[in-house]
Parts: C-alpha cells; structure tokens; sequence
C-alpha cells in the first residue's frame, strides 16, 4: 500500500494479491503537474504586480528607468519560470510517485 494518501485516486487492486499497488505513474505524473498549477498562483501575483506597475508607468511616462526595465524583465522571466514549472525535467524522469514526493519545485509550497 501506498505510504500516504497523496495520489490515492489512481490506487488500483491487484486482483491477484488482493491488495492495493502502486499508482500508475503518468496519472500521477498529471495530477502531480495539477497540483503545481494550483500552487503557483500565489507566486504570480507579486511579479504580476510589479509588471502591471512599470506597464502603466510606461504608458503614462513613456518610458521607464534602466533599474525599471531590469525589475520588469526579472519579473517577466520568474513568470515565465512559473509557467515551465510544469513541463521540469525532473517530472518526466520520476519513476515511482516517490520520485514526485520528493520533488520540491516550488519553495515553501
């Protein structure tokens, strides 16, 4: 059995032992990359806030600081980082729903 309940929708009875077996991996491995979007969101919204400032800053300035458009590009790329989280190598390399235990893509998550 499972050490916990984190993929249990994709246990399956193994008629001929009588007993609960692992999770097939690629349902764990989409419902794993589910759980990530979910968990994103919270880090979107500080970069969005920051993009959504300098954007209307831009509009109303016409341009912005050479420090602005640093912040603006970081902010850009973290967003993007967030967006790929899903599609990290690590996910397709896992082997077992232990291999996606462990994985910690998201800090503090």
């Amino acid at each position: 059995m499972p050490k916990d309940k984190l993929f249990r929708d994709h246990w399956f009875v193994d008629p001929s032992a009588s007993k609960i077996v692992e999770e097939p991996i690629e349902a764990c491995r989409r419902q794993f990359c589910d759980q990530l979007r979910q968990k994103r969101e919270r880090y979107f919204a500080d970069h969005d806030l920051v993009i959504m400032r300098l954007t209307r800053k831009k509009e109303i300035a016409g341009s912005l600081s050479i420090v602005e458009k640093a912040e603006y590009k970081s902010a850009e790329a973290s967003c993007q980082a967030l967006r790929d989280i899903t599609v990290h190598p690590a996910i397709a390399a896992a082997q077992t729903s232990d291999d996606l235990r462990k994985l910690d893509l998201l800090p503090g998550a």
